[in-house]
């Protein structure tokens, strides 16, 4: 699937050269003296030359965006940063023609973040690309060059996507259900987008990419173009990795969830018993380790998990509505958040109530004063929180420490949410200790302390956070500390996720009384 995206740009540097050489001005009938004739241009390169030479140098590219880069590893929106650095989009909207019969892309730019439409691909361009993409069929030698790219590059992605359209295939009705609620979605954005719904879905061994794939093959279903592209996924499996396609076409699929109604869906998740606030939190704390996921709230389920995989657990637990009501303060004073949490909008953020803040660093770590119940919820910070907690406390060591970082991000991101700047590079994953896991989490906490120091609660948040480290955690807090933000860098294996054998403090009964 990956070289049918790739192709899309080589196709810009195909078409220009055709039109550079059927568009030449015819030579003149009157001979003219030698001397005098302009030198001819070299013959434009085939098809196959193009094609080919992307396949040669798309492994060691480098990304033309600002996103974290997981590349070779990552999803079409990774490999498309890539090939940005090959060919631009106006440069291949001009040699194409014509890539889309409609959609919200613009004549300058792909716009990615649209919530009201996508790019319905023409037909005849998907034909072009599966015709000429698969560089390998066409020679042994071309085929034997190639395959270690495409075993490094091409191989996941591609077994993903055949996976996923062969899923929605045998699954008619899950196929409806999603392309329905997508139409539904286009006509008016909802707070749970498409993507979300689909991470239900997402197998261990596709982590990140499995939903992306249902998303697009759902689009394709709507424009009409999946048959097309399909048959040019076969195309680069044949070609590359034969014996794949029997192997996908063997697997089982799961019944179709419906995501109203299915196990992960918070009305069926036994909810903490209604009481006294206080108490509710306790024992949201004593279930925290062995709770459902409840992926309408919190998108999908990974480890380890940033903020919004929190609230998908704790939603669980407590529904929203029921947490405001027993709170005695508002959460919020302005922004997007209503009765749910709206993610959806990019231009506006929600600003604390500082008095909810202060209220909730004063009650939310009931352990902090019960060291039974430390001793009993210590296993469930380890595996769920801990990642998370020491993620964010460098993410706030970062902004602390570096002033002129700081600043600078601070206007940034101000002039974004004003209309007047471009998007902000708000995950800074690339500077944050750990793997790319606690990466992703101590990007989104840089953003994170960016938005608390707009609305004021900054000083609030980190003394909760320290709170909860000091709690669960002392021996990294006091580290912290000590060493700083680039103490921290040096040490990636404190962010590491706890494995499920691993033993925690609490396995042993010791109970230090904090």
């Amino acid at each position: 699937m990956r070289i049918l995206v790739a192709a899309t740009a080589l196709a810009a540097l195909v078409a220009c050269k055709k039109e550079s050489k059927e568009t030449a001005p015819e030579a003149s009938s009157t001979p003219r003296p030698v001397a005098a004739r302009a030198p001819e241009a070299p013959p434009a390169p085939e098809p196959t030359d193009v094609f080919q030479t992307a396949w040669m140098n798309v492994a060691e590219s480098k990304t033309g965006c600002d996103d974290f880069d997981y590349f070779p590893d990552g999803g079409m929106r990774n490999l498309a940063c890539h090939l940005m650095t090959i060919v631009t989009y106006p440069e291949l909207r001009t040699a194409a023609k014509k890539i889309w019969t409609q959609g919200p892309h613009g004549t300058q730019r792909l716009r990615l973040d649209a919530d009201d439409a996508f790019g319905h691909y023409d037909p005849a361009f998907v034909d072009f690309l599966v015709a000429h993409a698969v560089v390998g069929e066409r020679s042994p030698e071309l085929k034997a060059a190639t395959q270690p790219i495409y075993d490094r590059v091409f191989s996941n992605l591609a077994k993903i996507y055949l996976r996923a359209k062969l899923h929605l295939e045998r699954q008619p009705d899950l196929l409806a259900q999603e392309k329905a609620y997508l139409l539904d979605h286009l006509a008016q954005p909802k707070d749970v987008r498409p993507l979300d719904r689909l991470g239900r879905y997402e197998p261990e061994d596709a982590y990140n990419l499995y939903g992306p794939a249902l998303a697009f093959w759902i689009r394709r279903d709507v424009d009409g173009t999946a048959e097309k592209f399909e048959a040019g996924l076969r195309k680069l499996l044949a070609t590359y990795e034969p014996n794949a396609i029997a192997k996908i076409e063997a697997m089982q699929f799961g019944a179709p969830e419906s995501p109203d109604g299915d196990e992960s869906s918070a009305s069926n998740i036994p909810p903490v018993p209604d009481g006294p606030i206080d108490q509710m939190i306790a024992e949201a704390w004593r279930r925290y380790e062995t709770v459902p996921f409840d992926q309408m709230q919190g998108g999908f389920e990974y480890q380890p998990g940033g903020v919004v995989v929190q609230f998908g657990y704790l939603h669980s637990l407590i529904a929203l509505s029921t947490f405001r009501a027993k709170v005695p303060t508002r959460i919020f004073v302005s922004g997007p958040h209503g009765d749910g949490i709206d993610r959806s909008n990019p231009k506006d953020f929600g600003h604390y109530d500082p008095k909810f803040v202060a209220w909730f660093v004063d009650h939310a770590i009931p352990a902090e004063r019960d060291s039974a119940l430390r001793a009993a919820t210590q296993g469930a910070y380890d595996k769920r929180a801990r990642v998370a907690a020491r993620s964010f406390y460098a993410a706030h060591l970062r902004v602390k420490e570096d002033a002129a970082f700081k600043a600078a991000e601070l206007e940034a991101y101000k002039r974004y949410l004003a209309g007047t700047g471009p998007t902000p590079h708000l995950s800074y994953w690339e500077a944050m200790p750990g793997d790319y896991s606690a990466q992703a989490i101590g990007g989104s906490g840089v953003a994170f302390w960016l938005r608390r120091s707009m609305d004021g609660t900054d000083g609030l948040f980190v003394r909760g956070l320290e709170k909860l480290l000091k709690t669960y955690d002392a021996e990294f807090l006091d580290t912290a500390k000590r060493v700083g933000f680039a103490g921290l860098k040096g040490e990636p294996a404190l962010f590491d996720a706890v494995s499920d054998d691993e033993p925690h403090e609490g396995d042993e009964g010791e109970i230090d009384g904090r």
